[in-house]
């Protein structure tokens, strides 16, 4: 199994998302975009992990979510990764980055008992579109724009996820999601 850790977002917040997609789009036509129900704020990857490596991880996240309290969250600019030269991402931040990243570090501190080792730096984002190397782009304007998100969105728990790479692309499924303090 290829799993990893994230917070689902919201309908409302994928809608929005999609719209600014959407016009982004026409201007930035050579870029792979993540479907609307592939839209998340990944925490950890795992990679491949055994199917019997499962129930300790979702007794960890549920660990997690006991001891976490729901906040909201704010998109507020667009990156890329890298942050210099060609890019070969393209995401929306979050205006969380502190709170997420202790999130991860809590998280982190649950997982390294089962074997998972840390990520390294974090950076809170949604992935929007992946770049193909080679493609000459200027998004510097882009980067440059502010962003117009009406309104927060509620991170009240962390989705165990099951990625399946297939010719259409990854395909999630929901495995386990744990709830936060509300």
């Amino acid at each position: 199994m290829r799993l990893f850790i994230a917070i689902p977002l919201t309908s409302e917040v994928r809608t929005e998302l999609m719209a600014v997609v959407g016009d982004l789009c026409r201007v930035i036509p050579m870029a792979k975009w993540v479907k609307a129900e592939n839209l998340h704020l990944t925490l950890k990857f795992l990679g491949a992990v055994s199917q019997e490596q499962v129930p300790e991880i979702i007794k960890a996240l549920n660990e997690v979510g006991r001891q976490e309290h729901a906040f909201d969250c704010f998109l507020t600019r667009f990156g890329t990764f890298p942050a210099h030269g060609q890019p070969r991402v393209l995401y929306v931040a979050t205006d969380q980055q502190l709170r997420l990243s202790a999130l991860v570090r809590t998280l982190e501190g649950k997982l390294a008992p089962l074997g998972f080792a840390s990520g390294g730096r974090f950076m809170s984002h949604i992935t929007l579109a992946r770049f193909h190397k080679g493609n000459p782009l200027d998004l510097k304007p882009l980067l440059a724009s502010p962003i117009n998100f009406h309104a927060p969105f509620a991170i009240n728990g962390i989705s165990f996820i099951d990625s399946q790479l297939g010719p259409q692309g990854a395909f999630y499924t929901e495995l386990h999601r744990a709830a936060f303090l509300t």
